[in-house]
């Protein structure tokens, strides 16, 4: 159960990165760039798409810093106890992952894609 210590302890780091991407989007201080946020054609295609689209998508991408961080705190430990459970705990933290940042991109796109009406 070792090889999943450092699995479970990434979702921790993209725990913490998801909760400042939440932050700042909430508060409108994310700036367009090149590096971090939803890029997609209809964010990108203005300030002010960006803008309403990391707004709309601010309360998923928190649901899915704590959903990452809590799944990667528990993995980490159970890894370390040495149980099966650390690879159920990290599946789920990935799998919630991909889940909340598909649902953060489609309420980002549709947002993004209303300022443009």
């Amino acid at each position: 159960m070792e090889a999943l210590i450092v699995p479970a302890a990434s979702l921790v780091s993209v725990a913490l990165l998801l909760g400042w991407c939440a932050g700042a989007s909430r508060a409108g201080t994310l700036e367009r760039n090149a590096l971090i946020g939803i890029r997609t054609r209809a964010t990108m295609a203005s300030d002010a798409a960006w803008a309403a689209g990391h707004h709309a998508a601010a309360p998923a991408l928190r649901a899915a810093a704590w959903a990452c961080g809590a799944a990667g705190l528990v993995g980490t430990v159970l890894a370390f106890v040495g149980t099966w459970l650390a690879g159920v705990a990290v599946g789920a933290g990935y799998g919630a992952l991909l889940v909340m940042l598909v649902l953060a991109t489609a309420r980002a796109g549709r947002a993004a894609r209303a300022t443009s009406s």
